[in-house]
């Protein structure tokens, strides 16, 4: 007999390995060395591979082995490694497939993340660095719808904002009729498209082109002159609420108001009412709470009303100008109490002052006729200015207020040379 664990021969009937100490099985050993001195060469237990030999002869196999039901215990018993085998190979495929199932859940995993991050990263407007996510994690899940379908809507989303780009590489270059050409363009491809992404993107477009339109407004507005040029750019971004789009709807407003009040002061100089009027409520319609204007406007339908009911008392004054009082009632109504000149934060030149009715009658329509002077006295222009309120009692006082847009920033003080009033 042999050992079954070193294989060294052993005395028949031997209980424990003299080589290696392993315990052995009398029967089992015996069997074996049956076996492989069988001159046949055939297992004992295969009973089908016997049935179905040819050599046999119809023999039993009781005729090769012997009777062995006499004996159970000379009997082969089967090798352990018969049982263990198998068990071993279960485990290692199971082994394999559970490594196959972590790798495989890990590799989605990392899909899941780059996916969420790919995302996010485009919805923040990073949409190269999305798309370069979703492109990493196609690389370990090349068939996964969506990660293909994010994949073909941020390649979308790049070409678009690659033209809103373009776009605004022309406003820079001042070109913006091109630039909002492009936008429209892509504001109505944009109307085709859904989802976030494309609405951030809309956001931006609308942006880009409120800020196209505000600097063409801009850059356009010194060469206006008139009325009539600055209202369709006013109109033009009136509705715009950003800040930019404000500041230049204000400006409009305010170059506006000085052309107005200009051109109403002059009319009401040559006893235009009518026409001066037309030319602030014109220019009113675009800032109705204007203070110069409203102001003004006020002072020209007194000064209409007061020119109507004066021309029958002008009449009569012409006939008593020899009378002393009355000629200094004309000539010394006014005395000129105060006027300061100064240019304020916004660059405007503002005259003010205050003057006193030292006539013996009440007058109205007191108007300042001045000199703008330079630091070296020099005129460099000449304006006027009604008094408020429009009536002054005999030793009232009243004030006057003017301002003008120092472009030049010329303008230090002013001289006043003589003044108009109509005696009551």
């Amino acid at each position: 007999m042999f050992c079954l664990k070193c294989g060294t021969e052993l005395p028949e009937g031997s209980k424990f390995c003299n080589h290696c100490g392993a315990s052995l099985a009398a029967v089992g050993q015996t069997e074996e060395m049956k076996e492989r001195t069988d001159p046949a060469g055939i297992p004992e237990e295969n009973e089908t591979a016997v049935a179905l030999d040819p050599a046999l002869n119809g023999r039993g196999i009781q005729d090769y082995i012997g009777d062995t039901t006499a004996n159970p215990a000379s009997r082969k018993r089967v090798p352990i490694l018969v049982y263990v085998l198998p068990i071993v190979s279960l485990v290692i495929v199971a082994a394999l497939l559970g490594s196959i199932y972590a790798y495989q859940k890990s590799v989605n995993r990392q899909v899941e993340e780059l996916l969420q991050q790919g995302e996010q990263l485009a919805l923040d407007g990073k949409l190269a660095e999305g798309k370069a996510a979703i492109e990493k994690a196609l690389e370990k899940r090349p068939d996964h719808r969506v990660l293909l379908a994010d994949q073909k809507l941020l390649t979308d989303a790049i070409a678009l904002q690659a033209r809103l780009d373009d776009a605004d590489k022309q406003r820079k270059g001042k070109k913006f009729d091109e630039a909002i050409k492009e936008i429209d363009s892509l504001q109505k491809e944009l109307a085709s498209r859904s989802g976030p992404v494309f609405q951030k993107l809309v956001a931006a477009v609308d942006t880009k082109k409120e800020e196209v339109v505000v600097e063409q407004v801009v850059a356009g507005l010194p060469a206006k002159k008139a009325v009539e040029e600055l209202a369709p750019l006013f109109n033009v971004i009136r509705d715009y609420k950003g800040e930019a789009a404000q500041k230049a709807a204000n400006q409009i407003k305010q170059k506006i108001a000085d052309i107005a009040y200009e051109k109403a002061s002059a009319e009401l100089s040559d006893k235009q009412f009518a026409n001066a009027l037309v030319t602030l409520e014109e220019a009113l319609k675009f800032d109705e709470s204007n203070k110069k204007l409203t102001t003004l406007k006020t002072t020209v339908e007194q000064k209409k009303q007061s020119f109507e009911e004066a021309e029958n008392r002008r009449i009569e004054e012409a006939i008593e100008k020899a009378n002393q009082e009355d000629l200094a009632n004309r000539t010394e109504a006014v005395e000129l109490v105060s006027v300061d000149a100064f240019t304020d934060e916004y660059g405007y030149f503002i005259v003010e002052g205050t003057i006193k009715n030292r006539a013996t009658r009440s007058i109205s329509s007191v108007l300042l006729y001045f000199d703008i002077l330079d630091e070296s006295g020099e005129a460099v222009d000449q304006a006027s200015v009604y008094v408020s309120p429009e009536f002054l009692a005999s030793g009232d006082e009243g004030d006057f207020y003017a301002e003008f847009y120092n472009y030049e920033d010329n303008m230090s003080s002013v001289n006043v040379n003589r003044a108009e009033w109509q005696l009551n």
